[in-house]
């Protein structure tokens, strides 16, 4: 695993699986460095994001009733995308959620590379735990609390 970006997100001990909390002053931001924080687990961010490859990007949609179990979509959505589509997922820009009648909708542009970088690949996360996912208030914003499934 590379660095912590202690601001932005922090792994925290967990008995089998990796666990981290993710923060933002809202939640597009909370959104996003728990998003950031899952790459930096299954790849090198540093290393993959200083070759010189081209870059892609592709469009991200989900739904759900709460914020939580939008974050637990979204999470195990850009997972499903590294390894059903074969690409290395590194990054994440124009976050919106917005609230609808019934439920909450995110959408969100991946930075991904073509190729699945097998060179930068660090660990393989199966899936997102639903158990004890939560975003809650936490000083002048937000905190997620996400466990990975290795």
């Amino acid at each position: 695993m590379t660095k912590n970006n202690k601001k932005n997100y922090r792994y925290i001990s967990h008995t089998a699986d990796i666990s981290f909390f993710a923060y933002g002053k809202n939640y597009n931001e909370c959104f996003k460095n728990s998003a950031e924080a899952m790459f930096n687990i299954i790849f090198n961010l540093e290393q993959l994001k200083s070759k010189k490859i081209k870059n892609y990007e592709i469009k991200i949609i989900d739904s759900a009733k709460t914020k939580d179990d939008l974050l637990w979509f979204f999470l195990q959505d850009i997972i499903s995308k590294i390894y059903s589509e074969n690409i290395s997922i590194f990054g994440v820009k124009n976050i919106s959620i917005k609230k609808q009648i019934n439920s909450y909708k995110v959408t969100a542009t991946l930075f991904y590379s073509k190729n699945f970088d097998y060179d930068n690949f660090l660990m393989d996360v199966k899936a997102v735990t639903p158990h004890n996912l939560t975003i809650s208030k936490y000083k002048n914003g937000l905190r997620s609390r996400i466990i990975l499934d290795i």
